[in-house]
């Protein structure tokens, strides 16, 4: 199993735009081969602050779903919302 969280810094002005690209890429992937969970979270104490959260059966699926036509649709306008580039973490459970 593989989980992925990125942080993104969201400009303040771009915070709609964000969560309705944001929904759209989730509702979508969450129907991707492989795909265990995928969240979106706020910072408690600062709204700019967004975390994807994601779990993949595999690595492999995870590739994978990074050249789904929703990802390569989604991926760039939400970029285009961020102060910066998304901060990621790829992650392997250890216990």
């Amino acid at each position: 199993m593989l989980k992925i969280v990125a942080k993104c810094d969201v400009k303040d002005e771009k915070r709609t735009d964000f969560v309705q690209s944001a929904t759209q890429l989730i509702d979508k992937s969450r129907e991707d081969a492989g795909c265990i969970s995928y969240e979106l979270f706020h910072d408690f104490e600062n709204p700019n602050i967004y975390f994807f959260i994601e779990e993949w059966k595999t690595p492999a699926l995870a590739e994978q779903h990074s050249k789904t036509e929703h990802f390569v649709k989604y991926v760039p306008i939400i970029q285009g919302c961020l102060n910066g580039k998304f901060e990621i973490s790829k992650l392997q459970k250890s216990l």
